[in-house]
């Protein structure tokens, strides 16, 4: 993403940390790629608690 400002990478960095419970610092100390990785993985993860979610209803 560009032209945000950094906005996306600042809002991944705090849904991360709200997820593993880690401060914000430690995925802004991250090299970017290793830091992509890591989002991917949230979003996935993430993605399929909402699918569980929605087939227990």
């Amino acid at each position: 993403m560009t032209g945000d400002g950094g906005l996306w990478l600042q809002k991944q960095c705090m849904i991360l940390a709200r997820n593993n419970n880690t401060p914000v610092p430690y995925w802004l100390s991250l090299p970017l790629w290793k830091l992509g990785q890591w989002i991917k993985t949230n979003n996935i993860i993430v993605a399929e608690a909402k699918k569980e979610a929605s087939n227990g209803q």
